[in-house]
């Protein structure tokens, strides 16, 4: 007999079947048609922290980067002083430049507090650009709403040589030509004169006097000029004067009436009428630099032309052959007798306090007095105002000391004060006497100027001023001289 459990068996096994295979097929099976970019992804990515997150049309994810924030303004330390590095001894003999980077840190008051190398340069530059560092100053950093704080910041630091500077050219000094034109007979001044200067070039200057009959040609140049004065009524007068180099040259020109008629002509032979002429040097550092006055302004006299050179040691002046007493010497118009020590070895005015040397070889003014050779006027400048100089100097010679600069307590005065003293009588007599020398020379002199002054514009100021100096000779007869035993001791003068 058959089972009836079979069929239900059967059944229920191919139902089985038939289920798996339709679920295997569902899971497995892709649609043909759909394509890699409408695939959707398994999970949405974590969007980061601050992005802006959205979706396109599809719904695909859409990320936008995170907006940046915004910089606090900041002030940068500026320097507020510059300290020069010094350039190393061996790199400048060595010619050698450089440059060196530093780090600085600038703390809120502004001060440097460290300093580093950045970059460096070798030869000694790192360390100096270290100490120059040490002195910078700086405005601190600050934040934008002010408050200070500390930065670190680059600063550079260049070692370059200076360029050797050029020799000064001395460039020979233009002159000048000024004076008067006055009536002849009278000395008056002749208003309206007219003057024609010709140079060398044959180029002309033409100009007229003033009412004091005075006239001025600055800024010549150093040559022969050929000068023509003329005016109504007058004669016409021609001369030639000689300019050199920084003179300036003060001529008086005499002009004759001219005779009308009814008047009896007298003609005179004689000699021209004389031209008062003063020859002046306008730059004292010229007079400085001519060879063999050693540095004394009154020394260069001797250079000048119509002076002859004396025998050594006499100290004195000769002027276009008159005796050496026929010229005379003045300081700021105050007749001294001697203007050199013993022996002419220095002048009684040191150069430092000289404004001018004005040297009149002839044809001067009365005012000089009777003098038949030359006159000479040192001028005596002004004491410095804009503080205190000195000067010292000490040789084999002599020892001099110069002060001067405004008084204390005393708006608007002034002083100097200066002093020499040779020490010769100091050293050689025993010198000589060392040597077994009978008879010495010991020459002494010394000299010293004081002068106080207020001053008040170019026209208008007070001065006083003292000076003196004094010469000896001393003969020292350290033994009785043959056939003279009583003749020894000292002579003096």
């Amino acid at each position: 007999m058959p089972n009836p459990s079979c069929p239900r068996r059967l059944l229920l096994s191919a139902v089985i079947a038939l289920a798996t295979l339709l679920s295997t097929t569902d899971l497995t099976a892709q649609p043909a048609d759909r394509s890699a970019g409408d695939e959707q992804p398994d999970a949405e990515p974590d969007p980061k922290d601050g992005d802006e997150v959205e979706y396109d049309e599809k719904g695909r994810q859409i990320t936008k980067p995170k907006t940046p924030p915004k910089r606090e303004k900041i002030t940068l330390p500026e320097p507020l002083n510059y300290v020069p590095p010094v350039h190393p001894e061996a790199a400048k003999k060595a010619g050698i430049e450089g440059a060196v980077i530093l780090k600085l840190t600038i703390d809120p008051d502004g001060k440097v507090i460290d300093a580093e190398v950045f970059t460096p340069g070798g030869h000694g530059f790192d360390e100096a650009a270290l100490e120059a560092a040490k002195g910078l100053k700086f405005s601190p950093a600050r934040r934008a709403n002010g408050n200070p704080f500390k930065a670190i910041i680059k600063y550079r630091y260049e070692f370059k040589l200076e360029a050797p500077k050029e020799p000064e050219v001395v460039r020979p000094t233009a002159g000048s030509l000024q004076g008067e034109v006055l009536i002849q007979g009278l000395d008056e001044p002749l208003a309206g004169a007219t003057l024609t200067v010709v140079d060398e070039d044959g180029q002309a200057i033409e100009l007229l006097t003033d009412v004091d009959g005075a006239f001025e040609l600055p800024d010549l140049e150093p040559g022969t000029y050929q000068v023509s004065i003329a005016a109504t009524g007058y004669e016409a007068l021609s001369v030639a004067e000689s300019l050199g180099a920084g003179d300036e040259l003060t001529a008086t020109y005499r002009l004759n009436p001219e005779t009308t008629g009814g008047v009896i002509d007298v003609f005179v032979v004689g000699e021209k009428p004389p031209r008062e002429v003063t020859r002046r040097t306008i730059e004292r550092r010229e007079i400085e630099r001519i060879p063999g006055t050693s540095g004394d302004a009154l020394r260069s006299i001797e250079s000048l032309p119509g002076v002859a050179r004396p025998p050594g040691l006499l100290g004195i002046l000769l002027v276009r052959g008159s005796a050496p007493f026929d010229t005379q010497t003045f300081f700021d118009g105050v007749y001294v007798p001697i203007i050199y020590h013993f022996g002419g070895l220095s002048s009684v005015v040191p150069t430092e306090l000289l404004s001018k040397i004005d040297f009149y070889p002839g044809n001067f003014s009365a005012r000089y007095g009777r003098a038949m050779g030359g006159i000479i006027d040192a001028g005596i400048r002004s004491p410095k105002g804009d503080g205190y100089h000195g000067l010292a100097q000490l040789d084999l010679i002599d020892a001099r000391l110069m002060l001067e600069g405004p008084i204390p307590l005393l708006d608007g005065w002034t002083f100097a004060a200066a002093g020499r003293r040779s020490h010769l009588d100091a050293w050689l007599g025993p010198v000589l006497e060392e040597a077994g020398a009978s008879v010495t020379q010991a020459p002494r002199y010394y000299d010293w100027q004081f002068m106080v002054e207020r001053k008040w514009d170019e026209t208008a100021r007070f001065r006083t001023s003292f000076y003196g100096s004094d010469d000896g000779l001393a003969l020292l007869l350290n033994e009785p001289q043959p056939g003279e035993p009583a003749l020894a001791g000292n002579i003096g003068l």
